[in-house]
C-alpha cells in the first residue's frame, strides 16, 4: 500500500503493497505451528476475494508488465496516449486497468474498504509514499513540506485503522531531502564519518555545523533532518517505517541518516527500520556493519532485505565511469552468492547474542528462501 503524491497537481494516490503476516516477526517470538500453516504456498484461497473480473484483469496486466519494451518506454506511452485520447479518454483507460489493479482507492473510505479484504486473507497492508528524487530533479522546500505531510497523514492512517496490530508504513528520504545533498554528504562520510549524536540533536533543533557542507547545504539538511524527526515522532511507539534504500550513489547518506533515526528512536523497539539491496555484491558486509554499529550503539536495528530495484541505471552508470558493477551478474547469481537465508539466520544469532532484538522484513518470491527463514525465528 503505497501513499502517492507524485505532483502537485495529483490527487493523494494510495496503492497498496501486500505484506504477509509471516514477513516480519521480531527475533525473540517463535511461532511455527502458526506458521507452518499460514505458509501454504499452493493454497488458492488466496483469491477468494478476488471475481472472476479482478483475476483476468490482474493477469493482463502481468502480461503487459512482462514485455520490457513497454516498461521501458511506460512514460511515452502514457504521455502520447493522454495526448491523444485527451484527458478523459486517458482516464477512462486507465482507470479500470492499470489503476485499478494498483491503487487501493482515492478515499480514505475507498481505502478501507480495499484494506478489509487484505485483511480478510491475513494479509497486512502496508501504506508507503513513493515519491523519490535523483540527481537534477530536486524541487525545493515547500515540496519537500507538503511530501513530509503526505507521509504524516500515511502515519494517522495507518495508526487509526484497523488495517493491522502492527502497522508499517515506507518512505524514501529524498522526498524529503535533495539528492544532491546526499551524494555530497556521501563523498564526505567516506572521508571523514558523521557522528550519529551529531545528527540527533540537529533533529531535536540544534543548530550544528556539519564539516564539509556550506550554509545552505547546511541549512538544507537541518530541515530535512527535522521534517524526518517529525515523522518519526508521529509514528513511534504507533506505526513502524520501513526506509527504503536508493541508489548506490546516495545510499551511505540515507543509511547514515536512517541510523540516526534508529539511535534516537530505536531504544524499546525497531520503530524505524532500513533497507538493504540483496543484488548489491557488497550488501552483506554494509549489513553486518549495521549490525556492530546498533550494537556499540545501543539501539534495535530494523531490517528489510530487498532484491533491489534500479540494476539498469547502477550498471550503466557504472561502464560510464569504468567502475566495477557493483550489482551481482543475474537472478540466479543473487540467490547463489547472497541468500537471503543465510543472511538472515546470521543476523538472528548475531543479535541474539549481543541480547539485543532484531526486526525484520523479508519480500520474496521463493518459497524455497522464505519458508526455512521464518521457521527459524
Amino acid at each position: 500500500m503505497l501513499c502517492s503524491n507524485l505532483r502537485p497537481a495529483l490527487p493523494h494516490l494510495l496503492w497498496r503493497r501486500l505484506a504477509g503476516t509471516a514477513t516480519s516477526r521480531t527475533a525473540a517470538v517463535k511461532r511455527p505451528e502458526i506458521l507452518s500453516v499460514s505458509l501454504a504456498f499452493e493454497d488458492p484461497s488466496a483469491f477468494r476475494v478476488k471475481s472472476l473480473g479482478e483475476l483476468l484483469r490482474a493477469l493482463g496486466v502481468f502480461r503487459l508488465c512482462s514485455f520490457p519494451v513497454l516498461v521501458n518506454n511506460c512514460g511515452k506511452l502514457m504521455t502520447a496516449a493522454r495526448t491523444i485520447l485527451g484527458r478523459r479518454g486517458f482516464s477512462l483507460l486507465l482507470r479500470p486497468t492499470v489503476y485499478a489493479q494498483f491503487v487501493a482507492g482515492e478515499n480514505e473510505t475507498e481505502i478501507a474498504q480495499s484494506m478489509g479484504k487484505i485483511s480478510l486473507l491475513g494479509l497486512r497492508p502496508m501504506l508507503a509514499v513513493p515519491i523519490e528524487e535523483d540527481l537534477g530533479e530536486s524541487t525545493g522546500e515547500k515540496r519537500y513540506d507538503y511530501n513530509m505531510a503526505a507521509m504524516l497523514e500515511c502515519v494517522r492512517m495507518s495508526h487509526s485503522n484497523a488495517w493491522s496490530k502492527d502497522p508499517m508504513m515506507q518512505l524514501k528520504i529524498t522526498a524529503l531531502l535533495s539528492p544532491e545533498l546526499c551524494v555530497k554528504i556521501t563523498t564526505l562520510i567516506a572521508q571523514q564519518p558523521y557522528d550519529l549524536s551529531l545528527l540527533v540533536r540537529a533533529m531535536d533543533g540544534e543548530m550544528i555545523t556539519f564539516p564539509g557542507l556550506e550554509e545552505k547545504e547546511a541549512a538544507h539538511f537541518l530541515c530535512g533532518l527535522q521534517r524526518l524527526n517529525k515523522i518519526a515522532e508521529a509514528s513511534v511507539n504507533k506505526v513502524r517505517v520501513l526506509v527504503d534504500a536508493e541508489y548506490t550513489y546516495m545510499n551511505p547518506a540515507l543509511t547514515l541518516v536512517t541510523m540516526a533515526l534508529m539511535k534516537k528512536f530505536n531504544k524499546d523497539g525497531a520503530w524505524i527500520w532500513n533497507t538493504y539491496q540483496c543484488y548489491l555484491k557488497d550488501s552483506r558486509p554494509l549489513l553486518l556493519e549495521a549490525l556492530h554499529l546498533s550494537q556499540a550503539e545501543g539501539f534495535c536495528l530494523g531490517v528489510k532485505l530487498v532484491r533491489g530495484a534500479y540494476m539498469d541505471k547502477e550498471r550503466k552508470l557504472a561502464e560510464k565511469e569504468c567502475r566495477v558493477d557493483p550489482i551481482h551478474p543475474s537472478w540466479e547469481e543473487t540467490n547463489k552468492r547472497l541468500d537471503e537465508q543465510q543472511i538472515t539466520k546470521l543476523n538472528l544469532k548475531m543479535h541474539l547474542n549481543y541480547n539485543h532484538h532484531l526486526s525484520f522484513k523479508m519480500p520474496t518470491q521463493k518459497e524455497e528462501t522464505f519458508v526455512p527463514c521464518i521457521n527459524d525465528l
